[in-house]
């Protein structure tokens, strides 16, 4: 058994995504998961069915919609696989994150600029000076 909330950092990030980089409990070792929003009981169930349930019992409301759609993409992209997944679609939660501070699709950026950033900034600015003499 797997228990975990639907959501942290106030709904910035969803606890259930299509992917994850490291893992502790494979999917092999969790019979029944667990959140706020309801029971997902995943014995006997192939991946596919696994993800359902999990999405349709588990998933915050704020995220359900946006793992509905991944689900049905990566069905879509990946050909019949036994466990459907597009990497980029997969892994672009966790990019989202680090870049907005924020899972859901529509959060605002909010990414400070880093010195890559200002460096090209810097030289822009020097770019248009040296223009204008």
């Amino acid at each position: 058994m797997f228990m975990a909330p639907s959501i942290a950092k106030g709904g910035k990030i969803s606890t259930f995504v299509p992917m994850v980089s490291h893992v502790d409990h494979n999917e092999h070792s969790v019979q029944i998961m667990v959140s706020e929003q309801g029971l997902a009981d995943l014995r006997a169930k192939s991946p596919k069915e696994r993800a359902r349930l999990i999405i349709d019992k588990c998933v915050h409301p704020m995220y359900k919609d946006q793992l509905n759609d991944y689900f049905q993409h990566a069905q879509r992209v990946s050909f019949g696989q036994h466990t459907p997944h597009d990497l980029k679609q997969a892994l672009s939660w966790h990019s989202r994150l680090q870049e907005t501070g924020s899972m859901l699709p529509d959060h605002h950026q909010t990414k400070q600029p880093t010195s890559k950033d200002t460096e090209a900034a810097a030289d822009k600015m020097d770019q248009t000076a040296s223009t204008k003499k």
